[in-house]
């Protein structure tokens, strides 16, 4: 996987780039990217692996200590068998030589994961056979067969990962839907307005693609209460745009002053009414003399939400009582309005 990925990434960006390595040294081995964007505590790659994964990262970070455990104990009961040690070893020693390095930094991202996902699955299935080759060999399989254990394993799987993706579908699917209108509006072909402004303060870390806005419609920022660097615009277009190098970036993660407009100059406004509003990070659609509630959806609020397990996964007649909902909003500008075409008579 790695050569095709190198092969595109530097396609896109014009030189050479391997984009593992190139994570491993700035996160790792620069003087400020191990915790310039934050720290996590020790359990945070435990936990998301769970959530991601359930039992099947279980098995995966057990993999060594449940195979050898087996392997040993096949060993003493057939003293000539020769466990395949060499096989185990490079299978297992990607994924753990890649949680070594990641999971002692005190920076820890989600994506950090990514690329040895196919690892977890691949270090579970292996464990998950072993385990089913030493019930055969203390014949368990009398009682229940291997077969019906790999069945049941899959059975929680599943449930458990329905259940997860249900509760991220219901909770937070509303920064990838709210978009619907506009593309109706835009279907109509009725403004004029040009670029359209659809503008974004504290929802920036949510915003999901400019490919899910409609043609003539450009995302903006306002100022929020994060102090870091935001994203930016490509400074070359089409093909180009991801080979040129802009200069208004730097790798210290400071805020840039130039990513914020003024939010007066915005057409839409994408927010999350939190019931703790502060300076910047203000209700705007409670100020009903600028802002009109164009469309809105039903988001959970995580801090009022407080049962991590009902907040995790969807439990049937306790997720809706055990979780807050507040409203995703996309607002509509009465002050900065948008140019339509006049019908024709």
């Amino acid at each position: 996987m790695l050569l095709p990925c190198m092969i595109i990434d530097s396609l896109f960006y014009g030189k050479l780039v391997i984009a593992p390595l190139n994570i491993l040294l700035y996160n790792v081995f620069t003087a400020h990217g191990p915790d310039i964007y934050g720290t996590e505590p020790w359990s945070y790659y435990f936990l998301n692996g769970f959530l991601n994964f359930n039992f099947v990262f279980v098995l995966a970070v057990l993999s060594a200590f449940i195979i050898s455990i087996c392997e040993m104990s096949v060993r003493y009961k057939y003293k000539g068998y020769r466990s395949p040690s060499l096989l185990y070893v490079f299978t297992l020693s990607p994924m753990y030589l890649w949680m070594c390095i990641f999971f002692l930094q005190p920076h820890k991202e989600e994506r950090f994961l990514f690329p040895i996902y196919p690892l977890i699955c691949l270090s579970g299935a292996v464990t998950l056979a072993t385990i089913q080759k030493a019930w055969c060999v203390y014949k368990m399989n009398r009682f229940f067969k291997e077969s019906w254990l790999a069945g049941v394993f899959i059975a929680v799987f599943s449930t458990l990962a329905l259940s997860r993706s249900m509760a991220l579908y219901f909770s937070y699917r509303a920064p990838m839907e709210i978009y619907q209108p506009l593309h109706r509006m835009a279907a109509q072909n009725d403004i004029t307005t040009a670029p359209v402004r659809i503008c974004y303060g504290k929802e920036w870390h949510r915003f999901p693609s400019s490919f899910i806005l409609p043609n003539g419609f450009q995302p903006r920022f306002i100022e929020s209460d994060f102090r870091g660097q935001l994203p930016a615009r490509f400074t070359a277009k089409g093909f180009n745009g991801t080979k040129a190098v802009p200069g208004h970036f730097n790798d210290a993660n400071k805020e840039e002053k130039d990513r914020y407009v003024d939010v007066s100059t915005c057409h839409f406004l994408v927010d999350f009414d939190s019931p703790h509003p502060t300076h910047y990070e203000q209700r705007f659609g409670e100020q009903t003399e600028k802002w009109k509630v164009f469309f809105e959806m039903d988001f959970l609020d995580s801090y009022e939400s407080k049962s991590r397990l009902h907040r995790a996964f969807y439990i049937p007649f306790h997720f809706w009582e055990r979780n807050t909902f507040r409203k995703y909003q996309l607002l509509l500008s009465k002050t900065n309005k948008l140019k339509r075409r006049k019908k024709k008579n």
